[in-house]
């Protein structure tokens, strides 16, 4: 907008260990759906072959709902958690479980969760939809939510949703991908060259990830890359030659050397 260009990347991090998986540049007109599927067979195929024995669950936005990616997704047999916008018929739907009793009590919120099949026009065949119906303290009207999803009838609608707030988690990791390692900011005026950059952030992002999994103690685990940079990288200190060997010596008043060193003898460690 106002004359600038910009880009509109696709990203998938692992929800559980904040690996960054894969990222896809794109021109900015691109709206977020375009080329999903596509971006995201690879991955599972990938998944299917190295651990096929696990089920992997795709959560995304309801920029994402798209039925490529629900059919992608039944056809490798995963399972998914997608937000839906809003459109007239699920409108109506979620109006028919309104019920207000004259025992109702306006000043309190209210929330509700319910479960219907639903078949959209491009859709192949009908699937669940789950609904989430909340009416905030003091207000007459309910406002909607939906969710589409192939998890069981077992899974509660309310665990469904729960399921889908953790993507949250998401942004969190696409913070740190932008703020430690620059994943948005473009050196260049040609796509290639940008693109090129863009990698060159996930890379070095996914290379603090994999060693602060393996080698930082449990309670440094949670840091972020401008607190681990300050910790242990920003370390006043002199390398000294010496015959054939290469000494880093640091102060001794370094705050955090217990972890530096308990880090540094972790890395020796790993097998390669």
């Amino acid at each position: 907008h106002y004359q600038t260009t910009g880009y509109h990347p696709l990203v998938a991090f692992d929800g559980l260990t904040k690996d960054f998986l894969k990222a896809e540049l794109r021109s900015g007109n691109t709206y977020c759906s375009t080329g999903a599927a596509d971006f995201l067979n690879p991955l599972l195929e990938h998944y299917n072959q190295t651990v096929p024995v696990s089920t992997i669950l795709v959560r995304a936005d309801s920029g994402f709902a798209a039925p490529e990616l629900y059919d992608l997704c039944e056809e490798k047999e995963h399972q998914y958690v997608i937000r839906l916008k809003r459109n007239a018929r699920l409108h109506k739907f979620a109006e028919q479980f309104v019920q207000v009793g004259d025992e109702t009590e306006w000043s309190q919120k209210e929330e509700h969760f319910y479960s219907i099949r639903y078949q959209a026009g491009t859709w192949k065949h009908d699937r669940r939809v789950c609904i989430r119906s909340v009416r905030e303290a003091n207000e007459l009207i309910f406002h909607h939510e939906f969710i589409i999803t192939n998890l069981s009838d077992v899974v509660s609608t309310e665990q469904v949703y729960q399921t889908y707030w953790k993507r949250g988690t998401m942004e969190n990791f696409i913070k740190e991908a932008k703020n430690g390692f620059f994943f948005d900011k473009p050196d260049s005026s040609h796509f290639l060259e940008n693109a090129v950059r863009m990698m060159v952030s996930v890379l070095s992002y996914n290379i603090n990830n994999f060693i602060r999994t393996l080698a930082f103690p449990e309670k440094a685990k949670g840091l972020q890359i401008q607190s681990i940079r300050l910790r242990f990288f920003k370390i006043a200190g002199k390398l000294i030659h010496s015959g054939r060997r290469m000494m880093l010596k640091l102060s001794t008043h370094h705050v955090y050397q217990d972890e530096f060193f308990h880090i540094l003898r972790q890395i020796q460690s790993l097998s390669w």
